[in-house]
């Protein structure tokens, strides 16, 4: 029996060992104390892509009896719901918007740094990356600043990774975010803006149009995942930055290598750590049969360090090829993160401002600061001490 009863905060912190003993030994693992079966191989988490097989339906994050479930999202749905979903809220992210927001995101983080070039430490998480990635998502959905504090409490509760949360507030965070949501749409049908509820209430007579229900469930929960892992992959890339010196010296010295190094460090601490799926057949996984119906979770965090696909997997290596073998942080078709291009342009912008100001980088990755939650991999604090250049 493996001493994984659970995913206790141990296996958070440092959860690469046992992740290499379940590849190894044991590709389909039955998690008791969670009631899942995790699949840890990088050839079975790229290939579970079938919506017939593998089903997103029932939820897709742990427990999977959660009774306040948030269902009708890109991310609970199947085929061929999701595609026309997809479809549509794909065209309020189009590049040009998306590139759009580089110049306002640019000047939001020199104001977030501007007051940590007089200080010799900070929170990484709290002075900076929260505030700038919820500041961004606003930006996208059109939500003005006056209301984005407020709306990031109840999102923060509402969609929080805190399994000790009591449900009943996890409701009301939920029930107020979309509530808000709501009332903006309102507004924006009367007096549109160029933002993505705008745009999506405005898409009549041009393919399928999304009811007012769709459109703010959709943002809401755009807010949400675009606020939430955009902030832990940042911050995930910080300390993996600061944990190898020289990587983060080589960053500085040239920045046209932070696109790599994000991508890099996106494999290495995958933010989008596991998800889950409900099988509608028997799967076969490396010689166990999981059944269908069983509730099973996509380790993207396991496969992205399966020396299998990626050589010597633990390293941190700035010169990688992730071309031939594509990292699954981002996860994978037809559940691809529709906010990894906003996401990338949040990482390039960050370090692109950030790195000249500070020679020098200190981190401390506390244990007790990790999310308590496996599906996310991240910090709700981290401790950064630093060298003024």
């Amino acid at each position: 029996m493996l001493p994984l009863h659970d995913f206790n905060a141990e296996f958070l912190h440092d959860p690469w060992p046992m992740y290499r003993l379940l590849r190894d030994e044991h590709p389909a693992w039955y998690v008791e104390g969670v009631g899942v079966w995790l699949v840890t191989r990088y050839d079975t988490v790229a290939t579970a892509t079938d919506p017939t097989v593998w089903s997103s339906a029932s939820g897709n994050i742990f427990p999977f009896d959660d009774p306040q479930r948030i269902g009708n999202t890109l991310g609970t749905i199947d085929p061929p719901v999701h595609t026309t979903l997809k479809r549509v809220v794909m065209k309020a992210f189009t590049p040009r918007r998306v590139m759009a927001l580089e110049e306002r995101a640019r000047g939001y983080a020199r104001e977030l740094l501007a007051p940590l070039r007089e200080r010799d430490s900070f929170d990484f998480v709290s002075d900076y990356a929260q505030p700038f990635t919820a500041a961004v998502v606003a930006m996208v959905l059109g939500i003005p600043d006056e209301d984005l504090a407020e709306l990031t409490a109840a999102i923060d509760k509402g969609f929080t990774v805190d399994p000790t949360q009591p449900p009943e507030e996890r409701h009301a965070g939920r029930h107020k975010a979309f509530a808000y949501c709501r009332d903006l749409l309102v507004e924006r049908r009367a007096r549109p803006q160029d933002d993505v509820i705008s745009t999506l209430a405005a898409m009549d007579g041009d393919g399928p149009r999304l009811t007012d229900e769709q459109i703010a469930v959709t943002s809401g929960t755009i807010l949400g995942a675009g606020y939430g892992s955009t902030e832990h992959a940042i911050s995930n890339a910080w300390v993996t930055l600061a944990e190898h010196p020289d990587s983060y010296a080589a960053v500085r010295a040239d920045h046209s290598r932070i696109a790599a190094a994000f991508e890099e460090a996106v494999r290495h601490e995958s933010a989008g750590h596991a998800f889950g799926r409900t099988l509608l057949a028997d799967v076969d996984v490396h010689g166990t049969t999981i059944p269908a119906g069983s509730r099973v979770g996509l380790c993207y965090g396991s496969a992205n360090r399966d020396e299998r696909a990626f050589p010597d997997p633990d390293r941190f290596d700035l010169d990688r090829d992730l071309a031939t073998r594509r990292h699954l942080g981002f996860g994978i078709s037809p559940h691809h993160c529709l906010g990894s291009a906003l996401a990338r342009l949040e990482a390039k912008v960050t370090f692109e401002e950030a790195l000249p100001l500070f020679a020098d980088v200190q981190v401390e990755a506390r244990p007790e600061n990790r999310l308590r939650i496996l599906q996310f991999r991240g910090f709700t604090s981290i401790p950064t001490s630093v060298v003024h250049a």
